[in-house]
């Protein structure tokens, strides 16, 4: 028999960034009345509520309660509080079939104040809610994008289980009898790849096939990071990852094959830290490196990473530990090394004797050291010749927080002797010592 039920999506939002489209189907067979009023609150075909005054329509409404591991609900579309809502019936209407059981996860049910109260608001559930059963009208199930639903159920939330980002439908609407749900390429990227893998029309068994699908997508995330999309960048690696998941429950996967997908996991974690660290989650950058070198210790650009995450968290020992392990696999010349040399020998050149020579309280220190790792990020911020120059002017800035004119030009004469016969920075720092000394007589002689 042919499946008549109406089909109908949620495009959702979190935090203001869209996360992607929920499909569900409405058991207009067993609870018609019911079906009819989600499908045409997800229309806005019934204009202007009577009662409320505000559009029949779920466009624009959020999730206003999560609770994890029970349910997501939303659906108010006069208060957006759950106090609000109204159907397309009146303020409420009346319970129609209470047979149906909440007995799998993606149950999509009426919220209710009591019997016969069904207005707007609707929940669906993350697990199977049995208890609720007898008391709220399930009309439908979700049948694409679960994993949507789960990254709502993780949204962070405050007391009264309120989501601490706004958690918005964007889009609404019902799928024509026979068209496509819109679950592939919904970002139009050209990644025509659902989002998550259950989401799939067609899953094939051959591995070969999940392996270029991992390869593929970790090919869009590469796109959208060389466009400075880092958070596009980063959407496109956590799927890719899904993908690779799959990959390892097929049988039969030979040594070549299991090989190739660590590498591939490594890269894809590399490039989700190198996201991170742009878009300033520097703890979650640090653990995506400790996942990219389970997989691959010798993952060079991952230690590179790694030290940039610890040096943004003013773990500047740890920084330079990182950036030694990389020199030592990888001590041939190229962008990334030449950073490390720069890094590591300018720490070990300057630290201990300015520690020496201008700090005596561990106060001043501290408050020196944090301005001198912002100078370093600064440093890898900004490219390498204006990194050149930076990384030569941070110690001096330490000295200004001392505000010792003398110091500075002890410090001065110190780094123009050292940087005089240090082999490193004389081939990459031509002209260091003059700004040196420009600073030095700016801060002596101010205009």
């Amino acid at each position: 028999m042919v499946n008549t039920n109406p089909r109908c999506y949620l495009d959702i939002s979190i935090g203001g960034e869209l996360e992607g489209r929920i499909v569900v189907e409405l058991y207009k067979d067993a609870v018609p009345k019911t079906a009819e009023n989600f499908r045409a609150l997800c229309t806005g075909e019934k204009g202007i509520g009577p009662n409320t005054g505000v559009p029949l329509h779920y466009k624009g409404v959020c999730f206003h309660r999560i609770i994890k591991g029970f349910m997501i609900q939303g659906g108010d579309i006069s208060a957006g509080d759950g106090t609000g809502g109204e159907s397309i019936y009146g303020l409420k209407f009346e319970d129609e079939n209470l047979e149906l059981k909440h007995e799998r996860k993606g149950m999509l049910s009426m919220a209710n104040a009591g019997p016969n109260t069904n207005g707007s608001q609707f929940f669906i559930t993350t697990t199977r809610t049995s208890h609720l059963d007898g008391k709220h009208v399930i009309f439908g199930k979700v049948i694409k994008g679960m994993g949507v639903v789960r990254s709502i159920e993780h949204v962070t939330t405050r007391e009264g289980d309120i989501p601490t980002q706004d958690v918005t439908v964007v889009d609404c609407g019902e799928i024509p009898e026979g068209a496509d749900d819109g679950i592939s390429n919904f970002f139009k990227d050209g990644d025509t790849y659902a989002d998550w893998p259950a989401d799939l029309d067609n899953k094939p068994d051959e591995i070969s096939w999940w392996m270029k699908a991992v390869d593929d997508i970790k090919g869009f995330g590469n796109e959208h990071y060389k466009k400075q999309d880092s958070k596009m960048a980063l959407k496109k690696y956590r799927k890719a990852l899904r993908y690779l998941d799959v990959c390892w429950e097929k049988e039969n996967i030979d040594e070549e094959k299991s090989s190739s997908l660590r590498k591939t996991k490594s890269q894809i974690f590399t490039n989700s830290s190198a996201c991170k660290l742009k878009l300033g989650d520097l703890k979650g950058a640090l653990l995506d490196t400790d996942f990219a070198m389970r997989d691959g210790e010798d993952n060079v650009k991952a230690l590179f990473r790694q030290g940039q995450a610890h040096m943004a968290l003013n773990d500047i020992d740890s920084a330079v530990q990182s950036f030694k392990k990389a020199l030592e696999l990888e001590p041939n010349d190229g962008y990334e090394v030449t950073w490390f040399r720069l890094f590591v020998c300018g720490h070990e050149l300057a630290l201990d004797d300015i520690r020496k020579l201008l700090f005596s309280d561990a106060e001043t220190w501290q408050l020196a050291t944090f301005v001198s790792s912002s100078a370093l990020i600064a440093l890898f911020m900004t490219g390498l010749d204006n990194g050149i120059v930076l990384f030569g002017t941070i110690h001096v800035v330490k000295c200004f927080c001392c505000g010792s004119s003398k110091k500075l030009l002890i410090l001065t004469g110190e780094l123009e002797a050292r940087l005089a016969t240090s082999q490193e920075f004389a081939s990459l720092c031509p002209g260091l010592v003059s700004v040196l000394i420009l600073l030095a007589r700016l801060r002596l002689y101010p205009a």
